[in-house]
């Protein structure tokens, strides 16, 4: 869950500084209302609505809201509150989960709880396994999982619900065969899964094959509303499916209703609610309106399914969204949804073909209508042409919207980086959004998280747009982290951050971030997992950092770089001396005596000979042909700004 409360300023000094602290024992525990029990110390907080616990590497500030209960088991400091505690740790007894016993009890019980964790550890290692995936029949799916069962329960009840609410919506009357038939529904625990066993092509979120009739999503762990409108937007593909397995529609009305009903929220009295704003949607609609590249909506409406790109999502939502919620075309517009497969005034023709998926062939028979003969007949059914309802739309998208948020942006970044046609302009663009929800103070922690990976890797989905930025990549994951401090996936991409060579590197701590994550989720095996992956990689990364130094010293060793420095000065003024004849050491022992500073000018005269021919060779560095200021050469930017 992420908060949206920031943390107090005294806890919020904690997490910025992630200090690596020497691994303390694990006698406190914090019980949280979600099932997980932490381990770890707890400590004086300064804020009573916050309960302290260090780990591994960083003292955590948790949000009383989340605490079911905090047992206080390290006795060093402990002050007995009455007489019969006093006796009691005169006998030498200890804490444990609030009762007092012996300690060969306590190790009894620690004993049989690893031994219970690592059962339960080897039981989610054999369920997540997709051959001994979970199988689940209801009302009208049969739904295969390998998500823990809750998880597996709360989406078969929302995939029911939706069902339900949608059919009777939109009046759909099923033949006795549809109503017998149950579509199967496969639910994957996570991200790798869903692409490896699906072999869907990286962006992909989920899909419905209206083929075999099957629903492939997955669960996002970390951000399980996200999936929800995953589940929402591709159900409703499986539910307009319904209305006429046989017919195909227009890929903006298909798409279009999909983004509408993606959105949608239950209420706390088990109302479905939909027609909210896709925000993201939104901000790709403003950008193409500020840089005057907006997309006719006529090309919209007539483009097949293989040209539909994200932009084009956001357009065919967006006119849905006018036509459901604008009521002198609401009630038309249904009607025409839902009825358009027997719309005997709509052209159409039948298409024949097969198509071969996990090296079975099918044969396809289906009824495509004619794009510009399904806009002849909205036009009638509305009264109105498609150019005089582009003006009415564009008209509704300028007032209804209004100014974006900082949510708002968020949610446009997530968009263009995560669909599968990406490509730099998009990549580009989530790297704009991303900034822009943090320039007006996003709260979502995801989205800080999001951000970090996404600097740290210069890029997405392997598309590099520009250089890495680690020590803003490190400035995004600790906000990240405090806006929801207990979250252990942040602490994972901190880890990742910290491994980086760069100047906020620290291996011990990337380790200890690795760590903080298992701490905080000590059954989740996708946790353990990628905290294994995460301290597997931190040994290889120590050699090549002990590899680097010793190349340093080597070349300190061997530098015979001459350099002649130029004090700043003012045109008018005179011309300070130069200093020449200068070793790279001596360089450095005179930024550091405050000699040379920023804003001197340095170049390098040495050159090396041509082994072979003895011919002194071309320079190779900008400072080797020109003067440079000092703190652009690398051997002295960092003494440079030690220096300050």
């Amino acid at each position: 869950m992420s908060w949206t409360r920031p943390l107090p300023r005294a806890l919020a000094v904690l997490l910025a500084l992630l200090c690596a602290t020497p691994a303390v024992p694990a006698f406190d525990k914090v019980l949280l209302k979600d099932g997980r029990l932490i381990e770890g110390k707890l400590l004086d907080s300064d804020d009573a609505a916050y309960v302290l616990l260090r780990l591994a590497g960083v003292d955590i500030p948790i949000n009383q809201e989340l605490v079911d209960k905090t047992f206080v088991e390290d006795l060093e400091d402990y002050v007995p509150k009455n007489d019969k505690e006093e006796q009691y740790l005169k006998k030498g007894w200890v804490l444990f989960e609030g009762r007092w016993m012996s300690r060969t009890r306590r190790e009894s019980e620690l004993n049989k709880r690893k031994k219970e964790e690592k059962d339960a550890i080897d039981r989610a290692r054999k369920e997540q396994r997709w051959g001994n995936a979970k199988e689940l029949e209801t009302s009208h799916f049969e739904i295969k999982s390998n998500c823990p069962q809750e998880i597996l329960d709360d989406y078969a009840g929302r995939l029911e619900d939706y069902y339900d609410n949608f059919m009777d919506h939109w009046s759909i009357k099923l033949s006795p065969s549809m109503k017998k038939e149950k579509k199967k529904f496969f639910l994957y625990r996570n991200y790798e899964d869903f692409l490896t066993i699906t072999e869907s092509s990286p962006g992909v979120q989920g899909f419905f094959n209206w083929v075999l009739g099957e629903l492939h999503l997955y669960h996002k762990n970390e951000e399980p509303e996200y999936s929800v409108s995953v589940l929402y937007h591709e159900g409703n593909h499986l539910l307009t499916h319904l209305i006429d397995p046989n017919f195909r529609y227009p890929t903006w009305m298909n798409e279009g209703m999909a983004e509408y009903y993606g959105s949608a929220q239950v209420d706390e009295s088990g109302e479905f609610l939909v027609g909210g704003l896709q925000y993201g949607r939104i901000a790709t609609l403003m950008t193409d309106r500020e840089k005057g590249n907006e997309i006719p909506l006529q090309e919209v409406l007539t483009i097949e399914q293989s040209g539909y790109s994200g932009r084009h999502y956001a357009y065919g939502w967006s006119f849905v969204h006018f036509l459901m919620e604008t009521p002198e075309y609401a009630g038309a517009f249904r009607k025409f949804f839902a009825k358009l497969p027997e719309n005997r005034d709509v052209e159409r023709k039948v298409v024949s073909g097969a198509t071969r998926i996990a090296g079975k062939e099918y044969s396809i028979v289906l009824t495509e209508p004619d794009l510009d003969s399904v806009l002849d007949v909205l036009e009638k059914t509305l009264g109105r042409s498609i150019a005089e309802l582009e003006r009415e739309w564009r008209e509704f998208t300028a007032q209804a919207y209004g100014d974006l948020s900082a949510t708002a942006y968020f949610r446009a970044a997530r968009l263009a980086r995560g669909f599968g046609d990406v490509t730099e302009e998009s990549v580009s663009n989530a790297f704009e959004y991303y900034e822009k929800a943090v320039d007006l103070g996003v709260t979502l922690s995801a989205c800080y998280a999001e951000y970090a990976e996404m600097l740290r890797e210069g890029g997405t989905a392997g598309l590099r747009v520009r250089p890495p930025d680690i020590p803003r990549a490190w400035e995004m994951i600790q906000k990240a982290i405090e806006y929801d401090p207990i979250n252990p996936y942040h602490y994972l991409e901190a880890g990742h951050i910290l491994l980086v060579e760069s100047e906020v590197q620290e291996l011990d701590q990337a380790l200890a971030m690795a760590e903080t994550a298992r701490a905080l989720a000590p059954r989740d095996f996708l946790v353990r997992t990628l905290s294994d992956l995460l301290v597997a990689e931190i040994e290889p990364a120590r050699e090549r950092m002990h590899r680097a130094a010793e190349e340093v010293a080597r070349r300190a060793e061997l530098d015979e770089r001459v350099w002649i420095v130029q004090p700043a000065y003012v045109d008018g003024e005179t011309v300070p001396d130069q200093i020449p004849d200068l070793t790279t050491k001596d360089v450095l022992e005179l930024i550091e005596a405050g000699v040379i500073s920023q804003g001197d000018w340095v170049f390098q005269t040495f050159r090396y000979a041509d082994p072979d021919t003895g011919e002194l060779l071309d320079p190779v560095e900008k400072w080797d042909k020109e003067w440079v200021a000092v703190e652009e050469v690398p051997d002295f930017a960092d003494a440079i700004a030690a220096a300050g």
